[in-house]
């Protein structure tokens, strides 16, 4: 699912403590946004006060839906599912094998296999893409269990996901041929 240049936050906004004052969206899930610009600060909007079973669109494909909101307990909480929307499992399914995806209640909710996690690798190219090249190596057995580059694009950030074994020690290396580092603006 593609989204907008934005970036989402999403917080469980507990009228209690020093929050106890608060007169807009207490205890409801609240989202707000802010573009992208690199920046450390930048403004942010309110998009979205959500109650319990009531849900919003980051995107046409991508939806936040309140599951539950329980103020009771000695530590109150917001479970909330974030995905796509869905009617039955196989409108879930996902390309990595080490995925289980299900649909509950509308949503996909994806879970990992014991023994398995997600390596997420992303690599931001400089000058000299086509210098650069990686790879992810089983420490175990030696083995090359990913790899990447050498790139063609300048300035591109390139993004791998896929599943490794969780009970492995892998190393990350990095290389760039012509042995000048990986560096400068574009």
């Amino acid at each position: 699912a593609s989204l907008t240049g934005d970036d989402f936050y999403i917080n469980f906004n507990l009228q209690s403590g020093i929050n106890s004052g608060t007169q807009e969206g207490a205890n409801q899930v609240l989202i707000t946004t802010t573009a992208s610009s690199g920046s450390s600060t930048a403004p942010s909007n309110l998009v979205a006060k959500l109650n319990e079973g009531e849900a919003y669109s980051l995107s046409a494909s991508v939806e936040v839906k309140v599951t539950n909101i329980n103020t009771n307990e000695d530590i109150p909480y917001a479970s909330i599912v974030i995905g796509d929307g869905c009617n039955t499992d196989v409108d879930c399914e996902e390309p990595y094998s080490c995925i289980v995806s299900s649909c509950i209640d509308g949503m996909c909710v994806n879970s990992v296999k014991d023994g398995y996690t997600m390596a997420d690798i992303t690599v931001v190219t400089d000058r000299y893409p086509e210098e650069t090249t990686w790879s992810l190596v089983n420490d175990c057995t030696g083995v090359i269990t990913l790899s990447g580059g050498p790139y063609l694009d300048a300035g591109v950030t390139n993004i791998v996901r896929e599943c490794v074994t969780s009970s492995r020690k892998y190393t990350f290396t990095i290389n760039d041929s012509y042995s000048d580092g990986i560096c400068c603006s574009l």
